[in-house]
C-alpha cells in the first residue's frame, strides 16, 4: 500500500523514501481527523458516537425535502443545439484506436476510476 501511495514520485525520488511518504500520509490523516463539533445548541461534542450521529443528522437534514416551494426561473442562458452530424458522431460505436488513446493517456498510479481500481 505504501509503495502504491509513493508510486507517483517514486521514479524521481527512488524507493528509499517510502518512510517519508508514510509519515506524510500519517500526518495528513492526523490533520484531517475531526475531534470536536458544535451541535445545534452551541455545545461542543467530543464523543465519537455523538459525532457520528451529529454528522449523519446534518447530512440527512441537508439532503431531505423540506417542503419549501421553489419557483422555476428562466434565464437568457441557453445551450446551442446539436446538428445531425454531431448527433451521429456521439452515437457512433467506439473504435479500438480511441480506447487505446484514452487508456494510454491516463496516469497509471493517480486517482482510481469509478470501479475503484487504478489505471495501472
Amino acid at each position: 500500500m505504501w509503495y502504491q501511495r509513493s508510486r507517483a514520485k517514486w521514479l524521481m525520488d527512488g524507493d528509499r523514501n517510502t518512510r517519508y511518504y508514510h509519515l506524510k500520509t500519517v500526518n495528513r490523516r492526523r490533520r484531517n481527523n475531526v475531534i470536536m463539533l458544535k451541535n445545534d445548541s452551541g455545545q461542543w461534542v467530543e464523543d465519537v458516537g455523538q459525532l457520528q450521529n451529529l454528522a449523519s443528522a446534518f447530512y440527512k437534514k441537508l439532503f431531505s425535502d423540506d417542503q419549501m416551494s421553489r419557483d422555476w426561473h428562466t434565464t437568457s442562458v441557453s445551450y446551442p443545439g446539436l446538428d445531425v452530424m454531431m448527433k451521429n458522431q456521439l452515437a457512433a460505436p467506439v473504435s479500438k484506436d480511441e480506447i487505446k488513446r484514452a487508456i494510454f493517456s491516463m496516469h497509471p498510479w493517480k486517482a482510481p476510476g469509478p470501479d475503484g481500481f487504478l489505471a495501472g
